[in-house]
């Protein structure tokens, strides 16, 4: 994907680190949303990839929190 980096931020998750970002593309005109996380020998991923008009909504902020590491 040809975007521009908007923002990248580390955290945890419990006891596992993540990074979050979101990349627009397409001119800004699309954002994907990307939190990446490793737990022992594993990677996951949760992503949203959606127009710009409807990627900073509440919607997507809930889903991507939604995703927890058991």
């Amino acid at each position: 994907v040809k975007g521009e980096l908007l923002f990248s931020q580390q955290g945890r998750q419990g006891a596992y680190p993540y990074r979050y970002w979101r990349i627009d593309y397409l001119n800004g005109r699309a954002s994907i949303r990307t939190k990446a996380l490793i737990r022992d020998n594993r990677f996951y991923t949760i992503q949203t990839v959606s127009r710009r008009e409807r990627g900073m909504n509440h919607s997507t902020d809930r889903f991507i929190e939604s995703f927890r590491i058991f």
